[in-house]
């Protein structure tokens, strides 16, 4: 047969090519150049012109291949959960619009991904950005606030970087600069570099209701797994605050540092503690120049000289024996002000006139020196100027004062002779 089979449009309900036993089945023309297909009065597929349109599930059992836009008013599903792709290795998405995405498993993305909004966790502290041994390259942000760890390699900020938890920085923090500057023939972790005050300077503050301060803290253990604990052992350094310096050659020459360390019997909330300020000397050479001791004994390396210690004139220092036969450092005034039981000095004069000079030569020294020899003084009886050890008179308390004084009286002791000698004089040449 030959030619065409026409017949009436037909509806959903009655089709009009169907079945003597499925007579809702079937295909029908719902209008021009559209051909409807229904199955039990539900129209399953719209062919027309420039569309097809199916209600219900699709399934493809073999590859679709689609030249134009295909438009959804529903879900793309897969039939089975996390076993099949959108899209396929070498054969890729160019771009992919929508308004949000829900990943379960891991979203692998080649090229840029460009947004403008917000990339969010599904659930607060749980997923990370980036994963051992896959790291980011680079992060460019204005701020970051956050509430956890921050680890990495390296992380450069131009504005903000806000953390409420630890930074755990493996391979260091640097301030002021892009790479870490090696100083003393190592390199810190911790960097503050500029080249002005603000820019190279750190500072601790404390604020609060009460009188305790800001703190910088060494600490030392000789267990080499970091938080477990080893006792340390006397000698060992626990802390140093030390200053280089640039002499031309390079950044590793010492000038001067405090070291803070241990001596004693170390026990359990006992740990006697050494405090050593170095110089170095003009040859280069770093050593003491004063040492505190766990018995707060002072150790100068070099000589000790003691400057006026306030502005009143006339004052300085003076070492003395306290009360208690304690030797301290006092002020040395000649103002009433800081003196008791003030007197006339009443003296000896021709005990004073027997004391004769001396010249003589130091103990390993050359040179002759001229003076007086405080043994001298002590025969005489004048040993409340005196400084004694175990062996004896040692030296004079306060030289310069001392003599000056008996040369005082002296004085006095002759100027009175002359004085009635003058007299008695006058009376001869009266009579």
């Amino acid at each position: 047969m030959e030619g065409q089979i026409q017949g009436a449009d037909g509806t959903l309900a009655k089709p009009t090519g169907s079945w003597a036993n499925s007579k809702t089945t079937g295909w029908y023309r719902i209008g021009a150049d559209n051909i409807g297909f229904a199955v039990a009065t539900t129209k399953l597929l719209d062919l027309g012109a420039a569309l097809v349109g199916v209600t219900g599930a699709l399934t493809v059992s073999t590859t679709t291949t689609f030249t134009g836009v295909t438009t959804h008013g529903g879900s793309v599903v897969s039939d089975t959960d996390s076993t099949d792709d959108l899209g396929t290795t070498g054969v890729r998405w160019a771009n992919l619009w929508v308004d949000a995405i829900a990943i379960t498993n891991t979203l692998l993305v080649s090229g840029v991904t460009t947004h403008g909004g917000s990339v969010v966790s599904d659930t607060d502290s749980t997923d990370d950005l980036g994963t051992t041994g896959v790291r980011w390259a680079n992060l460019w942000v204005d701020a970051i606030a956050m509430g956890g760890t921050l680890a990495g390699a390296v992380a450069t900020f131009s504005s903000t970087l806000t953390v409420t938890g630890d930074i755990a920085a493996l391979t260091g923090i640097v301030v002021g600069n892009t790479v870490p500057t090696a100083f003393a023939n190592t390199t810190p972790e911790l960097q503050v570099v500029g080249t002005g005050v603000s820019d190279s300077s750190f500072a601790i503050g404390r604020w609060g209701a009460n009188a305790n301060a800001a703190q910088i803290r060494f600490y030392k253990s000789r267990h080499t797994t970091i938080g477990s604990l080893a006792t340390v052992v006397t000698g060992d350094a626990l802390g140093e605050l030390a200053a280089y310096g640039d002499d031309g050659v390079d950044a590793a020459t010492l000038s001067s540092r405090i070291l803070f360390g241990t001596e004693g019997t170390i026990a359990a909330g006992k740990l006697p503690g050494t405090i050593e300020f170095q110089t170095a000397t003009t040859a280069g050479n770093t050593v003491a120049a004063l040492t505190l001791d766990s018995s707060q004994n002072a150790v100068f390396g070099g000589s000790v000289d003691i400057a006026a210690p306030n502005t009143v004139a006339g004052t300085g220092l003076m070492v003395t024996t306290n009360d208690s036969s304690v030797q301290e450092i006092m002020r040395d005034s000649s103002s009433a002000r800081y003196k008791e039981d003030i007197e006339d000095a009443v003296v000896d004069v021709r005990a004073v006139l027997a004391i004769n000079s001396k010249r003589y030569g130091r103990k390993g020294a050359v040179g002759s020196y001229l003076g007086f020899i405080v043994e001298d003084f002590h025969d005489a009886g004048f040993g409340d100027i005196l400084a004694y050890d175990d062996r004896g008179p040692a030296g004079f308390l306060e030289f310069g004062r001392g003599v000056t004084a008996l040369h005082h009286v002296v004085l006095q002791s002759q100027d009175a002779r002359i004085a009635v000698l003058e007299a008695e004089l006058a009376e001869l040449k009266a009579a």
